[in-house]
């Protein structure tokens, strides 16, 4: 019987990714993996992806920022579907700008419009959404099966992107988003620790 897989960790160790069979680099293909194994979190590492004992030098205190809000919601009502935007989350990978930029334009106010093209396509490119910011409701009656498979991913100096049925565990009990699409920071400097908040972009580690 297959085991679910998961990634645990605590405000003191590196995530393990326990029963995740593989690891995909973009554009470089897919590294396998143990049963359990170790990866980096606070972007020392010089065996990236995986944890190689840096953090111990100076120790591992991956605690969020208290400043930094756990969510910041906001709705948008179109035809068919609500496009529910946590811009807390939001790492900029410019996904939705790509897939619907008449829905999605960061230089217009509101800068989401839901009824700005069909639902279907709506719902299809929020399901690319790597970091979870981005979720949606559809109105009674609308169906959407988005076709998402366990996997962690990962490109250069970016955060682990975290798709499918893999559960996050860990002592404070903080959960993702939306559990079936998350991004954990890599670097170690996220305000939202555990997940990305796009400080990497900023400040880029050493890959």
């Amino acid at each position: 019987m297959e085991k679910d897989p998961m990634i645990i960790f605590s405000r003191n160790t590196p995530y393990l990714a326990v029963n995740v069979k593989k690891i995909t680099i973009d554009g470089e293909g897919e590294i396998d993996v143990r049963e359990v194994a170790s990866l980096c979190r606070c972007g020392k590492s010089k065996r990236k992806p995986f944890c190689d004992g840096s953090h111990n030098e100076e120790g591992l205190d991956e605690e969020r920022s208290e400043d930094c809000p756990t969510s910041r919601i906001r709705r948008y009502q179109g035809n068919g579907i609500t496009i529910i935007f946590n811009s807390v989350l939001c790492y900029h990978s410019g996904r939705c700008l790509k897939g619907l930029p008449m829905v999605f334009d960061r230089d217009r106010r509101p800068w989401i419009k839901a009824d700005a093209a069909e639902w279907e396509k709506i719902a299809e490119v929020i399901e690319t959404c790597p970091s979870g910011a981005l979720d949606y409701e559809l109105k009674d009656g609308n169906t959407f099966e988005a076709d998402i498979k366990d996997g962690i991913s990962y490109r250069k100096n970016g955060p682990f992107k975290v798709t499918g049925n893999i559960e996050l565990r860990n002592e404070e009990g903080i959960k993702p988003f939306v559990k079936e699409r998350y991004a954990l920071c890599r670097c170690g400097k996220s305000r939202n620790k555990p997940f990305c908040d796009g400080t990497h972009m900023d400040n880029p580690f050493e890959e």
